[in-house]
C-alpha cells in the first residue's frame, strides 16, 4: 500500500507473472473510498488479520497456563502445577522462549489501529500473557545472566540488569508501539 496512482506499476508487474492473479488475489484501489460493509473484509484480507488474530490465540492459549502458575506461585497459592516458583535457569529460558515468540508475531503484525482490528482481536489479551511471564521473570532471570556470564565477564556483571513490560507502559498504545 502507498498513496499515489501506481496502475502502471501494477499492470507490468502482472503482466510478468505466470498466470494473472484472481480477483481475490489482487486489489488496486486508486482514490477509492470504500464502503462500510466491504472496507473490514479488505483490510482483513490485505493484512493477513484472520491469520494474525489466530496466531496472537494461539499464543495466548500456549503461554496462559505458564503465566497462571506463576501467578500462583508468587501469590503463595499452591495451585496445580504450581508446585515453586521457577528456579533461575527455568525463568531464563522462559523469559527467552516467549520474547523470542513475542517479537516473531509482532514482526507479522501490521500494527494497524484498533479501529481497523475490530473489537474481538486478541493482541491485548496475548500481550498481557506475555507481559505476566516476562516481568514476573526478570529477576531471577538476570541472576542466571549474571552466573553465566560471571566466569567469562566478571567486570560485567555488576552492569546487567533486567526490563519490564511494566516500565514502557506509559509509551503511548501498546498496539502501535
Amino acid at each position: 500500500m502507498r498513496p499515489g496512482d501506481h496502475r502502471a506499476e501494477v499492470e507490468a508487474m502482472v503482466a510478468e507473472l505466470p498466470a494473472a492473479p484472481t480477483e481475490d488475489q489482487l486489489t488496486v484501489f486508486v482514490g477509492a473510498r470504500l464502503s462500510e460493509q466491504e472496507g473490514p473484509r479488505i483490510v482483513r484480507d490485505a493484512f493477513g488479520l484472520d491469520e494474525l488474530a489466530a496466531a496472537y490465540r494461539r499464543f495466548a492459549e500456549e503461554w496462559e497456563p505458564v503465566a497462571q502458575r506463576l501467578r500462583d506461585a508468587a501469590s503463595g497459592r499452591r495451585g496445580r502445577g504450581a508446585a515453586s516458583v521457577v528456579d533461575e535457569n527455568e525463568a531464563l529460558r522462559l523469559r527467552t522462549s516467549i520474547m523470542r515468540e513475542w517479537r516473531e508475531l509482532r514482526h507479522a503484525d501490521p500494527m494497524l489501529p484498533q479501529e481497523l482490528l475490530g473489537s474481538g482481536f486478541p493482541f491485548e489479551r496475548a500481550l498481557s500473557v506475555c507481559a505476566a511471564i516476562y516481568d514476573s521473570t526478570g529477576a531471577a532471570a538476570e541472576a542466571a545472566f549474571r552466573r553465566i556470564l560471571a566466569p567469562h565477564a566478571p567486570e560485567l556483571t555488576s552492569s546487567t540488569s533486567h526490563h519490564t513490560f511494566a516500565a514502557y507502559a506509559g509509551e503511548g498504545s501498546a498496539h502501535t508501539r
